[in-house]
């Protein structure tokens, strides 16, 4: 992640995070963010994984992603939504349990999808304007948690 934001723009971060391959979108997204008051350590989601043995099929991962850059450059967050997919989510989820029951009460309060920000704790949701973000943070009562709107920012310097 940290690489994705020093480069300054969308991109596809592959490798160990040291590959980046810019993205050229210009839809603008709103995003609401909820960091939960705990730490979850990458390297416990990792051996998670490996304990797991559930990596995923990459060949169908590199075809999601470019369906999922089609939708963002649309800017349709529906389909967005139905592509998402991060394979630390599961067992993330699995050694944090809290992280899972928030993110299932919020769904249902709020009516819209929440996804986990790389190994974790993050959830984020995509939304489609400045002023559905204030409506959905006004539905959470997240004791501890820090609750961020934010708005994504467009650049191809």
């Amino acid at each position: 992640d940290v690489s994705l934001f020093i480069f300054g723009r969308r991109g596809i971060i592959e490798g160990y995070g040291e590959i980046i391959n810019s993205v050229n979108c210009e839809s603008v997204f709103n995003y609401l963010l909820l960091i939960p008051p705990f730490q979850v350590k990458t390297e416990e989601v990792y051996r998670e994984l490996d304990r797991e043995k559930e990596y995923g099929n990459l060949t169908e991962g590199k075809k999601k992603i470019k369906i999922l850059l089609a939708a963002m450059e649309k800017g349709d967050i529906e389909e967005m939504e139905e592509i998402m997919m991060n394979r630390l989510e599961k067992p993330c989820l699995n050694l944090k349990k809290e992280i899972k029951e928030v993110r299932e009460g919020i769904e249902k309060v709020t009516g819209k999808k929440f996804f986990l920000s790389g190994s974790g704790g993050t959830l984020f949701s995509f939304l489609s304007s400045e002023e559905e973000v204030e409506k959905v943070r006004h539905l959470l009562f997240l004791k501890e948690w820090k609750v961020f709107g934010v708005k994504s920012l467009f650049s191809l310097e």
